[in-house]
């Protein structure tokens, strides 16, 4: 009798039972899928942070190769890669997107190369990988899309749908505006005193001149 019941009592302890296991790859399951959840959100946060130090690098990397060249790279009329001369002179590789590294970041100038916006690569939208939140959550770059031209134009209007981070020549942060429109005009010159100069060019008589050596050609 003793030896039956000490024989049932190994049994029950030999192992799990169903229900046991599948609480317990239930509960797996469940750390398996929140693990996931929280890898994925950190890895695009790291890709937001990359994508605009990315931006800001190449930014000041244009920067470098006007004062070399006395100008910008000319890309007008639709934005293009990152043009390839910038590298290895100016910077040691053309950074790619973080998500995929046969996206490029965006490039575009006037003719005269005296303007730029430098800007991330519109699939980002359409692919999903950035959302309208994610680009406000920098709201120092500039999206792309609301700008007709290549000008340093900040102003942005929030009525419409942001697709895109972007930097401009001269800005080194361009200000976030929350209400649409142009900014307003430069108030005009304060209105020119009398000429002191006569008509033979020479300074008329009885007037008092004082000269700095600003004003000394």
């Amino acid at each position: 009798m003793n030896h039956e019941l000490q024989a049932e009592r190994t049994h029950n302890q030999s192992g799990f039972t169903l229900i046991e296991l599948l609480v317990s790859i239930s509960i797996i399951a469940i750390l398996a899928s929140v693990g996931m959840v929280v890898y994925s959100s950190t890895q695009k946060t790291a890709r937001l942070s990359k994508r605009a130090e990315d931006l800001k690098a190449i930014q000041a990397t244009l920067e470098l190769y006007k004062t070399s060249t006395g100008q910008y790279p000319i890309a007008v009329n639709n934005f293009v890669c990152i043009p390839s001369i910038l590298a290895p002179t100016y910077m040691p590789k053309i950074p790619t997107d973080p998500s995929d590294s046969t996206l490029c970041y965006q490039y575009q100038s006037d003719a005269s190369g005296i303007e730029y916006k430098v800007a991330s690569n519109p699939t980002l939208v359409t692919s999903g990988e950035m959302k309208q939140s994610d680009f406000l959550s920098r709201p120092t770059l500039v999206d792309p899309a609301r700008d007709a031209d290549a000008s340093a134009n900040c102003s942005l209007n929030t009525s419409g749908t942001v697709s895109g981070w972007a930097y401009y020549s001269g800005q080194t942060a361009c200000t976030y505006v929350t209400s649409g429109g142009a900014p307003p005009p430069p108030p005009p010159p304060p209105p020119a005193g009398p000429s002191l100069v006569g008509p033979t060019g020479t300074v008329n008589k009885g007037t008092s001149v004082n000269v700095s050596w600003n004003d000394v050609a």
